[in-house]
């Protein structure tokens, strides 16, 4: 048996009543940060977000949005649970015994070490190195430039360090 054609009527209605659970799916999406849970709040099939995805360019970049906004809001919740811990500490049970016999306040100086290389650059580990090297055979002979200068690599190999008084390329 074929399938009742719709009418435009039809559709635009099905797209308006879709309109809040569009807006309900994204609402969730950004709260719990997974779609499978967000389908469940709002009790509709995962699929249909699917096809929503695929058919909807709005619902799309609609839902990249959702998913920035969850990840700033998970990102937040993760740095200030590292300032938690590194900053304010967190009690930790003593045992003697086998009995609590009180609680202990540590402090993570690494979370602590982090989050200060996050927020002033002068504490990162800004190590940069350049090595420009570059190769002439020429007469079976392999010579190799570094920073500039010239070496013959079998003297240099041969003595264990560089002869940096060559500073012109072969010609």
């Amino acid at each position: 048996m074929p399938k009742p054609v719709r009418t435009a009527r039809q559709i635009r209605n099905k797209k308006l009543q879709e309109e809040p659970l569009k807006r309900a799916f994204l609402r969730a999406y950004t709260v719990l940060g997974t779609t499978s849970a967000a389908a469940k709040i709002v009790q509709m099939r995962y699929h249909r977000h699917l096809r929503w995805l695929a058919k909807d360019p709005e619902y799309a970049k609609a839902f990249e949005n959702a998913a920035e906004v969850h990840r700033l809001k998970k990102l937040e919740a993760y740095e200030k649970e590292i300032d938690r811990r590194a900053i304010e500490g967190f009690d930790v049970p003593v045992f003697q015994g086998g009995k609590l016999v009180g609680v202990k306040r540590q402090f993570s100086d690494i979370l602590a070490i982090f989050r200060t290389k996050k927020l002033d650059p002068a504490y990162r580990d800004n190590f940069n190195q350049q090595i420009n090297v570059q190769t002439n055979v020429q007469n079976n002979q392999i010579r190799v430039v570094e920073d500039g200068n010239w070496y013959d690599n079998a003297d240099r190999l041969a003595s264990g360090s560089a002869d940096k008084s060559d500073t012109d390329p072969p010609v």
